[in-house]
């Protein structure tokens, strides 16, 4: 899972990948498309992958995860997938 490592069985966070992560959702919530917010970040990635990354329940935590962004930013990058997706 990009963000993470598995270091003796246990999820712990990758703290470059997370970094594109945060910037990812950061870029996101500023406009940016999810291509530009990638690259803003310093990772070019396709469309799918970075809508998938926004997605990704596990980016704000669960039994196996740690926390990458919060609930809030979670919940505003995916708001906004759907008001921008209704636009078109």
């Amino acid at each position: 899972m990009y963000g993470y490592r598995i270091k003796n069985g246990i999820a712990v966070i990758d703290e470059q990948e997370a970094a594109v992560i945060i910037g990812i959702f950061n870029g996101y919530l500023s406009g940016m498309s999810l291509t530009a917010a990638a690259e803003n970040a310093g990772q070019p990635m396709v469309h799918s992958r970075v809508k998938n990354i926004i997605k990704r329940t596990c980016y704000v935590g669960d039994d196996f995860y740690p926390a990458i962004v919060s609930k809030q930013t979670f919940a505003r990058a995916n708001a906004e997938l759907i008001r921008r997706a209704n636009k078109h």
